[in-house]
């Protein structure tokens, strides 16, 4: 058992008086061959006579610590932690200081849980700074936006956050995600990005660049495309770029899976040793991928002459490198980070930090006569309508936060002495087949939440919501659960508390044809009635054929409600798994057509309709914004979404945030998603020539701001702007001061 297990102190790995090359000149000498390709993953194992315990490197953080423990590598209970804004929300802050504080809330929260469990977690694959020049890129909600010099900074001052200031010891590490053209999730595991040397340097490293240089990042992660032809993961920019001109202090690890992919799906190489020899050769350290099988590699490289042990020498030290800074083997107890415990976790500071990085990622992009702020004391009557008016979604990199705010939650709060009502506008539906006499015709539930037909008397009623693209899902009102097709069978069922995971099973797609549509699932499959009722898919058998009958119309019961208000609050916008994710790019930058229609409705009644889009992406909302005469934008993600809209909507918190994206008019304004040359393609605010809905830096405030006395001075190799700013309002407000320069060719 391990506590027999003696872990040696007593060796130079432990001397914290030694330089760190001395410790690992020790290191590289005392391990065997075997031992170090055994390190040639993200994790180490135990070798005691060492001191060496087993450890691993990585974990997402990328607005805040997951720790949600729900997926196969890692399966447990959740494990509570704060929940910050989502990246591109944070990003719309503007805000180096602030941003870096909530850095620090999740590297104190990083040691705390190392503190209780071990294992590992300090070294975190989170920022992610691939540029944004697609509104429709998957991923968008998990960088900082469309310009490089932006990204760098705010997702530098994340990292020194996460660091720490100690100037040797790190508290917790940052991994930089994905080196590098990493803009499409289609076929991404083996599609190449052309990208030529201008558009490489002046915007897809820059990033890179300054995370690095100026912002203290100890690692890095490779992108799963290739660059030019050559994957990402044996891409010898790696070492002569990131560790050479740039100077990475630690290590670098190849995305999940990719290893392997590089023969399986790339089909670049015939055997994995391959890979391992040319990666080792290109710089990366540690693979990302099944132990057994990078072992096997290594020994395949070893055996064919293809690397040497002074080629894994070096990927040892470069990841114990970074363990050692971690301190890890601190025998002196000289790192500052040591033992941080439960205080650092969820903490009243921590809750105050999210509630203002929620304030602060709210822009404001309409404000017609002034409608907004409201006056908490005067409104009497609100309305809160729409289908993200009383739901909080996880995305795939968030934790569990102890609490979440609702906007709801958040309006209820704001107006304590006013009216509040609610309505989702989603419809409530009964489902039956089509052109049927059977009296078993309807759709319900059995006793194992099995949907199979059923009488009228026994019909199921069904909340429905569209969002658009063919993405729909159904929740049973008796049991208030997602209808879901189970995993690994062809059984449907209402048993899902959330519409949640890697593949999102609860997914529907009702395909109309004049008064009747057919069920398909989110894997592209048909719906049927097998022979004792009960409801399944199949790719052979005819589908089923069904017909709606409204139990309540959500639109009109919006209308009604927001028609008896004062004010109306229509909150609507994306669920962070559904039409965008990871793997999953969005086809166009339209709005849900129910979203738009619910709002239109509502304003048509009531004027005084401000829209609250809770979003981690630019749309296409032109016609919209015709209709009402307020819009909040918020990405999602924070345990204090409602907090912060409602801070805005009452004056509690100046509008402040400004937009960290083009927002475009049409899908016609963009090119192909894999076309990676901005120039020439005209993306992004610094080469699109066409009128926008909303441009790169946009943003109100509840006042006007006078610039005056603008002054350009050059002293010492630098040229140094400054001008005089002031409050011409009549109440605080937030301005960004944006300044915009280019080299005149």
């Amino acid at each position: 058992m391990e506590k027999n297990i003696k872990f040696e102190q007593n060796t130079p790995l432990w001397d914290n008086s030694l330089s760190i090359e001395e410790r690992l000149d020790y290191l590289t000498g005392a391990m065997t061959l075997e031992e170090k390709i055994h390190c040639l993953t993200t994790g180490c194992p135990d070798i005691p006579r060492l001191g060496i315990r087993a450890t691993y490197m990585g974990g997402e953080a990328a607005h805040g610590i997951e720790a949600r423990h729900d997926q196969a590598f890692n399966k447990g209970e959740p494990e509570p932690t704060t929940a910050f804004t989502q990246p591109i929300g944070m990003s719309a802050s503007f805000d180096r200081e602030l941003i870096r504080e909530c850095g620090r809330a999740v590297g104190e929260e990083a040691r705390a849980l190392y503190t209780r469990n071990g294992g590992g977690g300090l070294c975190r694959w989170a920022p992610t700074i691939d540029m944004e020049r697609d509104p429709r890129w998957g991923r968008t909600e998990e960088s900082y936006g469309e310009d490089p010099y932006l990204t760098g900074e705010m997702a530098g001052a994340y990292i020194r956050g996460m660091r720490g200031e100690d100037p040797f010891y790190i508290r917790c590490g940052a991994t930089l995600k994905h080196f590098y053209a990493n803009n499409v999730e289609k076929d991404r595991i083996k599609i190449s990005s052309s990208v030529d040397r201008r558009n490489k340097n002046e915007y897809y490293l820059k990033p890179f660049k300054k995370a690095i240089m100026e912002g203290g990042a100890e690692a890095v992660m490779t992108s799963y495309n290739e660059i030019n032809g050559i994957p990402a993961i044996v891409n010898d920019e790696v070492r002569h770029v990131l560790k050479g001109t740039y100077g990475l202090p630690g290590h670098v690890v190849c995305d999940g899976g990719d290893f392997s992919q590089t023969v399986n799906d790339h089909h670049f190489y015939q055997t994995h040793g391959e890979t391992l020899a040319n990666g080792l050769k290109a710089g990366v350290d540690c693979f990302t991928d099944d132990g057994e099988i990078v072992y096997a590699a290594a020994r395949e490289a070893l055996d064919n002459g293809w690397i040497t042990e002074k080629d894994i020498d070096e990927s040892v030290r470069n990841s114990f490198r970074t363990r050692i800074r971690l301190g890890m083997f601190d025998k002196e107890g000289d790192c500052p980070y040591q033992n941080m415990g439960e205080e650092y976790i969820n903490n009243e500071e921590h809750k105050q930090l999210a509630r203002k990085m929620a304030d602060e990622a709210v822009v404001l992009l309409k404000n017609e006569n002034e409608i907004l702020p409201f006056d908490e004391n005067t409104v009497k009557n609100v309305a809160v309508v729409g289908p993200l008016s009383d739901v909080w979604y996880k995305d795939w990199y968030c934790g569990i936060p102890p609490y979440e705010v609702t906007v709801l939650d958040g309006i209820r709060e704001a107006f304590p002495n006013a009216k509040i009502s609610h309505e989702t506008g989603l419809s409530e539906i009964r489902i039956r087949l089509a052109d049927q006499t059977s009296d078993k015709c309807y759709v319900g539930l059995d006793e194992n939440t099995r949907l199979k037909l059923v009488i009228k008397e026994q019909a199921e009623t069904f909340i429905l919501n569209d969002w658009g693209c063919g993405s729909m899902t159904l929740v049973a009102k008796s049991n208030g659960r997602f209808v879901t097709l189970e995993e690994d069978t062809d059984i449907i069922k209402a048993d899902k508390k959330e519409a949640f995971g890697w593949f999102v099973r609860e997914l529907w797609n009702l395909k109309w044809e004049k008064s009747s549509f057919t069920l398909e699932s989110w894997n592209k499959k048909q719906v049927i009635v097998d022979k004792d009722g009960h409801f399944s898919i199949c790719v052979d058998n005819p589908p089923a054929r069904f017909e709606i009958e409204i139990v309540k119309d959500g639109k009109t019961a919006a209308e009604k409600t927001a028609k008896e208000a004062d004010h109306v609050i229509a909150v609507i916008g994306c669920n962070p798994v559904i039409n965008s994710k990871e793997e999953v790019d969005r086809t166009t930058i339209v709005l849900p057509t129910e979203q738009e229609e619910l709002v239109k409705r509502v304003a048509a009644v009531n004027p005084n309709t401000i829209v609250a889009l809770i979003s981690n992406y630019p749309y296409a909302i032109g016609e919209l914004e015709k209709n009402v005469p307020a819009i909040l934008l918020s990405a999602s993600g924070s345990q204090e979404l409602g907090h912060g809209i409602a801070d805005v909507l009452t004056g509690k918190a100046a509008a402040a945030g400004r937009l960290n994206m083009t927002w475009y008019r049409s899908d016609e304004d963009l090119p192909d998603m894999n076309d990676y040359d901005i120039i020439q393609g005209k993306r992004t605010y610094q080469y699109f020539d066409r009128e926008v809905l909303y441009p790169f830096g946009y943003g109100l405030t509840y006042a006007a701001f006078s610039y005056e006395k603008m002054q350009i001075k050059k002293e010492r190799g630098c040229i140094k702007v400054s001008c005089f700013i002031k409050n011409t309002g009549e109440r605080s407000a937030d301005e960004v001061v944006q300044l915009y320069v280019h080299k005149k060719g």
